[in-house]
């Protein structure tokens, strides 16, 4: 499974400024790494 996550995914992981969604997107990252989902992220935006 791939989940798409956009810069909020990584701000409120890094800065822990909402303790609960930054644990969940901990966890999502933690099956990242363990290969049991894999993340996508938008590199490029055009308006």
């Amino acid at each position: 499974m791939t989940l798409f996550v956009d810069t909020n995914f990584f701000l409120r992981y890094l800065t822990r400024d909402d303790p609960a969604k930054a644990e969940a997107y901990y966890q999502l990252l933690e099956k990242a790494r363990k290969n049991e989902i894999a993340l996508a992220a938008v590199t490029k935006c055009s308006a």
